[in-house]
């Protein structure tokens, strides 16, 4: 049972999080962190990355539902054996990022991002991100160097 723990703390971290910036939170409000690197504000993501498929609202819940259902059932089945943390470790990101984001569009319709990072490339800074995101990048990207 201890290995629901990880994904149920960063999925907990991140609906707090969210709860905190969609409550105290204008769309013009907006403050900087960690010396103007990071831009807080409150934004609302109909789609997926990049808004991709924010005019079919319920595809975009199907996916993602069908997708976070294979990615628990994968790591469900991982967490139970003996050996490659690592594997575990990026399965557990995957599975607490896209809960946090599951629920947000299933209760709400759109996922709630809060952060952009602040960098000389216009273009990226105008991507705005929640630290499920993050989650769910550092998952995919530990799963693929970790996966045998």
């Amino acid at each position: 049972m201890i290995e629901l723990g990880f994904p149920a703390g960063l999925f907990a971290l991140d609906t707090c999080i969210k709860h905190y910036v969609d409550r105290k939170f204008s769309f013009d409000r907006q403050r900087y962190l960690f010396g103007k690197h990071i831009l807080v504000h409150k934004y609302y993501n109909k789609g997926a990355m990049l808004n991709l498929l924010e005019d079919f609202p319920k595809v975009m819940r199907g996916i993602h539902a069908g997708v976070f259902a294979v990615v628990a059932g994968i790591y469900v089945l991982f967490s139970r054996q003996k050996g490659n943390v690592g594997l575990k470790i990026s399965l557990g990101l995957l599975a607490g990022g896209g809960a946090s984001n599951l629920l947000d569009r299933l209760s709400k319709g759109h996922v709630v991002d809060y952060f952009s990072f602040v960098t000389p490339f216009k273009r990226f800074n105008q991507i705005v991100f929640n630290l499920s995101d993050i989650f769910i990048f550092a998952g995919t990207a530990l799963s693929c160097i970790f996966w045998r």
